[in-house]
């Protein structure tokens, strides 16, 4: 049916000299787009890139994974050791920031390369599509604008993309009943794909915790189809990746804040506790279970939208029916093209994998779907384009009944709908939005260059700054730093708690006595959506508060001083004044 699908012949499908030459072709297109986004300028768009980078340079100077960035020095409870590590090899090599930038970014573009290889690969054995058809879902995937956008910055989307897709290639040559290669007996070879499969689950979750559902997919896979013995093996060589995964999500106490907690101090310690502590932040966030349940209900229907705005994003932000038509249909279409993959008992291990890893994101209140489906876009599209060719096939062979006409035109038009506006947002209008974020980047980055130049110049090494630039200013400028504040997501819905958290704003700035605040235009994006207006708003309010020392040429970056009034030296005695008789 997949062939069918792409519309590939028999003969095509003998070419096997068409992935030595398409292939090829994908990579260098890849490598040819991924720089015109300008991957130095777009370092520090989320402070997670400086984060991981920060944390590089100090496993590099020997002072362990710890947060230099942040007050206090903490240690790095917030990210697994894997890509700082890998990161720290760039420090070793080059100590010079931000010339370094580029010897990090080509260790990016190596996992990039890796993913689309892998991509390939997936598709043409566990997906088993035609050479054509995987050449064709490759290229989709390899050259769409969010994963291009993502290879340009220095995050671990990317990389964890390409260790689950060579996990995934594992785990199902581990199950493959082909025969195993001459001279070894089936057993062993199985056992040895199931400990490769067991290798590259340990790194996913070195790179990203979430790399446990991943165990957790497979094992019920092997489970479903009664292979105990395979189940246990695998099981057994990812003990390391379980352990460290209940070691730093959930028995791994917080980092001593550099100043005590205080209950007139709210702020102060959410905000610790989102750098140093997801599971004690979760507390704070869902503290009862219908909190919780609305979170996880939300990010279900988030789930959904990310789905179809893999297609039609940025296209369909503008336009809410465009939005719930495209949702509905890409969701409707990914259910019952999973649900028919899967048989009642013999769950393929992709699916299964697919479902435990959704099943785990949904939990949490920080998902960007986009990024985090990355492994998995491949099997998505395929899911989705497979499904839409059975219902036109069922269609068209319904009858010639004006009934069954009419239900194939109304597919038809829906179907040229979507792959219309899907075509153009896929060529013009996401590529024009990545390209726009850039743009402004590069505008945005020469204030705030201005900014660290002045707190290079005048803050003292141990002062402590408030910025939302917390990861950069330590690289661009040696000075520790931290957000002055993180709502807590439930806030989007009670509006009540939002207010609460941004009374508390300063919460931070006073706990830890901090010299300076530096404020920007763009603060009040660096948070969830919902809150950016009144965010901004509050920030309005407390800049009016404080006394300004600096600003930016285009004043977009202004920096306030903290410190304490001098007190005030007593003047000479006033007289009091002579009351007449």
């Amino acid at each position: 049916m997949t062939s069918a699908i792409f519309g590939v012949s028999r003969r095509s499908r003998d070419f096997r000299i068409l992935p030595w030459i398409v292939l090829p072709l994908i990579l260098a297109a890849h490598l040819f787009l991924v720089p015109r986004l300008h991957p130095t300028q777009l370092f520090g768009l989320q402070q997670d890139d400086a984060l991981y980078f920060s944390s590089a340079k100090a496993i590099a100077e020997g002072h362990g994974y710890i947060l230099p960035s942040l007050p206090g020095a903490p240690a790095a409870t917030k990210y697994p050791i894997l890509y700082p590590w890998l990161l720290s090899w760039v420090w070793r090599a080059n100590p010079d920031f931000p010339a370094n930038l580029s010897l990090a970014f080509t260790l990016n573009y190596f996992f990039a390369l890796a993913a689309i290889l892998l991509s390939y690969f997936f598709c043409r054995l566990p997906l088993r599509l035609s050479r054509i058809a995987s050449l064709a879902v490759t290229a989709f995937c390899a050259l769409h604008p969010a994963f291009l956008f993502y290879s340009a910055r220095l995050m671990t989307d990317v990389p964890f993309a390409a260790l689950a897709l060579a996990f995934l290639l594992l785990a199902w040559k581990s199950v493959e009943p082909d025969s195993p290669p001459q001279n070894s007996s089936p057993q062993r070879s199985r056992l040895n794909w199931i400990v490769l499969a067991g290798v590259f689950a340990n790194l996913c979750v070195l790179l990203r915790l979430a790399g446990a559902a991943l165990i957790a997919g497979f094992l019920l896979a092997l489970l479903l189809r009664k292979r105990w013995k395979t189940a246990a093996f695998f099981l057994a060589s990812c003990i390391p990746a379980i352990a460290y995964f209940f070691y730093q999500g959930w028995f791994r106490a917080p980092s001593a804040p550099p100043a005590p907690f205080s209950a007139a101090l709210p702020g102060w310690q959410q905000t610790w506790f989102y750098f140093t502590s997801y599971t004690s932040f979760r507390h704070l966030d869902s503290p009862n279970l219908s909190a919780a349940a609305t979170l996880f209900l939300n990010q279900i229907l988030y789930l959904f939208s990310a789905v179809a705005g893999y297609f039609v994003t940025p296209l369909s932000d503008s336009n809410v029916a465009l939005w719930l038509f495209s949702c509905l249909a890409f969701a409707t279409l990914l259910l019952f093209g999973a649900l028919r993959r899967a048989g009642k008992w013999h769950i393929p291990s992709e699916l299964a994998v697919l479902a435990l890893y959704l099943l785990l994101l949904v939990g949490w209140d920080y998902v960007e779907w986009t990024r985090f489906l990355f492994p998995f876009y491949p099997l998505l599209v395929v899911l989705v384009v497979s499904e839409a060719w059975r219902w036109y096939a069922l269609l068209r062979g319904s009858g010639t009944d004006w009934l069954g006409r009419s239900l194939l035109a109304l597919f038809l038009l829906s179907a040229f709908a979507l792959a219309t506006t899907s075509g153009w947002n896929y060529v013009i209008t996401a590529r024009r939005y990545f390209a726009e974020i850039t743009q402004h980047r590069g505008a945005v980055l020469l204030e705030q260059q201005a900014a660290f130049a002045w707190i290079r110049a005048h803050a003292q090494p141990d002062d402590i700054l408030i910025t939302t630039q917390y990861g950069t200013t330590y690289l661009y400028a040696g000075r520790q730093s931290i957000n002055f504040t993180v709502p807590r997501p439930y806030g989007v819905y009670d509006k009540t708690l939002l207010r609460y958290d941004l009374e508390h704003v300063s919460d931070v700035a006073q706990a830890l006595h901090a010299r300076y605040w530096v404020i920007s235009d763009l603060d009040s994006q660096t948070q969830l959506r919902a809150f950016e207006q009144p965010l901004r708003e509050r920030l309005n309010r407390q800049e009016a508060t404080m006394p300004r020392i600096y600003a930016t040429p285009a004043g977009t970056i202004r920096i306030y001083d903290l410190s304490p009034p001098p007190p005030a030296t007593p003047g000479p005695a006033t007289p009091a004044p002579t009351v007449p008789n």
